[in-house]
């Protein structure tokens, strides 16, 4: 149980990281266009 549970936690922190990622670059390009 621990185990899946630790696997949990790194596919849900992969994910925050991937989406902070994406929000960082999205506003990027948006500070470019304008």
């Amino acid at each position: 149980m621990a185990f899946l549970l630790l696997v949990w936690a790194i596919l849900f922190l992969t994910g925050c990281w991937r989406c902070y990622a994406q929000l960082k670059s999205s506003n990027k390009n948006k500070l470019r266009k304008r």
